[in-house]
This record gives structure tokens, sequence and C-alpha cells, in this order.
């Protein structure tokens, strides 16, 4: 009977997130910039994932429910409106990735892309799409194994062929042996049959970003080193492991800048201070970590377009030993850090780390609220 009983909450509980509606009332004034502040119904357990689409500017988030259930919700940018969260069916023991991809070539392909880690610690796809003949009608495929293991989160990029007409997806995760794997996406030709691994072991998800038709690859060591590899698109080949001199205990941040055909590496040093170093094409990595002051729990946030706007500069976020983010800025050409700040959620702490996209903002409560700020220009 007891487990009968427990049963019972837990299905309630799942159709409660599913059937609360989403039109939280928003609230304005919270003292940082045009943000406004909402909450949305139901509860998360893990980091959110969000995903902009730079075709009509909505939003994708997607959750780790409170019984393990994955869930999606779109901003729609018309209406400034959530709408009603999805049951896509499947569960996850861990926060899931995502990432919009577009092909700018007949026939006009767009979709949502987001890969999970099972319960069984496999590695599922499922897909959100459209083509030019159903573009206002998009829909979800099924889910699908994609092969293999892994302990962590997965990474999903998403990046364009050099005409800016191919969209492509780039798959990373840890394997249940320690080693990197990877995998691609193309539209067309669908996910590789195989998974490539650039030798080596990592502690942690790997850190990866997009550059110049390259797969940038950050990850720690099993000794808490910090090694540096790349995938060349062109060839199929990967550089082979550089080691950065440093040490951290949590999983690194890695963002890329294609204007400035830059990178910029956070991570949280052993005295939990968070450092920072650059890598440029004409330069290479910088000699010397920048120390930011202050000190985090764990692995940083780079949030490079947050909002799109601000080219100059770059964002990174962290969650302060109050469990509270704090928000630094770094201008490129002055080379210079503003210092902390609060960021707009205040006193809101949180025990994982945020995602931001696009003048998006999703935190989880302690108590596993499901928070959002949303840049209003």
């Amino acid at each position: 009977m007891k487990k009968r009983k427990i049963l019972a909450v837990a299905i309630l509980c799942e159709l409660a997130f599913v059937l609360l509606s989403l039109g939280a009332s928003t609230v304005s004034g919270n003292g940082c910039w045009n943000l406004t502040h909402a909450t949305l119904p139901g509860s998360m357990q893990s980091s959110p994932a969000l995903a902009h689409s730079s075709l009509d500017a909505s939003e994708m988030l997607v959750v780790r429910g409170a019984t393990n259930h994955v869930y999606a919700a779109i901003w729609n940018s018309s209406t400034s409106t959530w709408r009603p969260w999805t049951d896509l069916g499947g569960s996850t023991n861990d926060a899931p990735a995502i990432a919009f991809n577009w092909e700018y070539s007949y026939p006009y392909w767009w979709g949502f892309h987001i890969v999970v880690r099972g319960m069984d610690n496999k590695l599922y796809y499922k897909s959100y799409s459209a083509n030019t003949v159903d573009v206002l009608t998009p829909s979800w495929s099924s889910w699908i194994s994609l092969g293999g293991s892994t302990a962590t989160q997965p990474v999903l990029v998403s990046s364009l062929d050099e005409a800016g007409m191919v969209g492509r997806l780039d798959l990373v995760v840890r394997g249940m042996d320690d080693k990197p794997y990877h995998k691609h996406w193309t539209h067309g030709s669908g996910w590789s049959s195989t998974w490539d691994t650039p030798g080596g072991k990592t502690a942690d998800r790997p850190a990866v970003s997009v550059l110049n038709q390259t797969l940038q690859m950050v990850v720690r060591g099993m000794t808490n080193g910090i090694y540096w590899n790349y995938l060349n698109f062109s060839t199929g080949l990967w550089k082979g492991w550089v080691t950065i001199p440093g040490t951290t205990p949590s999983g690194p941040a890695l963002g890329a800048y294609l204007a400035d055909n830059r990178m910029d590496l956070v991570v949280r040093g052993m005295n939990s201070v968070p450092y920072h170093k650059s890598w440029t094409k004409a330069g290479g990595w910088s000699s010397s970590w920048d120390s930011l002051g202050g000190s985090t729990l764990d692995r940083p946030v780079v949030g490079y377009d947050w909002p799109s706007y601000a080219t100059s500069y770059f964002p990174i976020y962290v969650r302060g030993n109050n469990g509270i983010i704090y928000r630094n800025n770094y201008f490129w050409e002055a080379a210079t850090w503003t210092g902390w700040s609060t960021f707009c959620s205040g006193s809101l702490a949180t025990d994982v780390p945020p995602s931001l996209n696009e003048g998006f903002a999703v935190l989880k409560g302690l108590d596993g609220s499901i928070h959002y700020y949303h840049y209003v220009p």
C-alpha cells in the first residue's frame, strides 16, 4: 500500500508539471537593466538546457522533471509567452543537452536537437524540426539510441559550414572508461556511424566550442591538469593534446568568438578562485592566467551572446559560496574586468550552474523551482 501511495504521488507530480499553465506573471523593476523575471510551473532536478533559434528568435527550454521525465517548453517571440510544457517521454538521470541548427539551402531545414543520458547511462537523441514544406508546423521525432554510454552530462554544439549553408552538430561525451568521445551530425546524412576519440582521459565532462571549422576541446585530466585539443572538420583529424599550465577541481568553461578569432577559457582554481586565459589566432594562448578574485563552488559559465549585441565584451557567471549567481564582464579592447556583481536574480540561490542564451537566463531554485530572466530591449 505504501508503494502505491508513493507511485500515485509521483504520477500526480508529473501531471501537475504538464497541466499547469505557463502564464506566470512577469515581474519588472528588478533593478537589473531591462530584465523581467518570472517563474514557470513545475520543477527540475538538474541544470536547465536552453537554445536560441536564429530564425525567429524563439527559445527552447529543456529540463529534467521531478521524476526524471524530460520536458520542453518554447518561448514564442511574437507573443512573448511560453507555450505549455511538452512531455518528451523517456527519462534522464542528468541535465539534458540542446542545440539549434538550420540549413540555408534548399530545402531550408531547421530544428532543435536534444541529447540526454538515459537512466541506463546510454545516449538518446530527439529533434523538433521542419523543412520548407511544413516550416510553420514542426514536429517531434522519436527518441533514437546513439550507441555508447556516458558517466556525465552530454555536450552538444552547433555550427554552419564555411559557406554558412549546411548545418552541423557535434556531440562530445565522457565515456564510461573516462575517455572523451565524439560523433557528429549533418542534415541529410544524420549521425556518424561510429564514435571517434582524441585519446586521453578526463575526470569531468569536456568543454567544447566551434571556431573556424574546428571543434575546440578543453578537459580536466584525471589529476586535475588542463589539456587542449581540436578536431579539424576538413580532415577529420585531432591535433593532439597540449598541456595548459594550471589545475582545476571542476569542469572548465570554453567560449569561442568567430568575429575576433578568439577563445576564452575560464576555470575554477584549486583554491576555488575563478581564473581566465584567452587564445587568439595571432598569439595563441595567453602566457598567464587572470585571477578574477572571489570564490565559486563549481564550473563557471561563459555567456558570449547574452545579450547578442554585446560584441565588445563577454560575461562569465559563477555560483558563489552562498549559492547566488555572480557576473563579471571582460572588455577585450581594454583587457579589463568590471569586477563581480550579483546577477539579476538577486538573492536567489541555486545548487547548479544556470543556462544563458540570447537575452534569456534560466535558474533552478534550491526547491527545484524554475526561474527565467528575459532581456527586453
